[in-house]
């Protein structure tokens, strides 16, 4: 990361332990956005599955009406 060099060319203290800790951050942030992805896709799959079975209960029901006979 040429942001946390210094101009002088000896470099920050702390110029390592940030470079680590953002690299701990960004491994952190992409394990995050993969979980996110996943649990987006799962959430996905249930909603088709749910108006599906919504769908199926509904035409049912309706076939089964007692109003229709009226």
């Amino acid at each position: 990361m040429k942001e946390l060099a210094a101009k002088d060319g000896h470099g920050w203290l702390m110029s390592g332990a940030l470079k680590e800790a953002h690299g701990t951050w960004d491994e952190q942030v992409q394990n995050l956005m993969n979980r996110l992805s996943s649990e987006k896709a799962a959430l996905r799959s249930s909603g088709t599955v749910l108006q599906g079975t919504d769908l199926k209960a509904s035409s049912g029901i309706r076939a089964s009406s007692a109003l229709d006979t009226l």
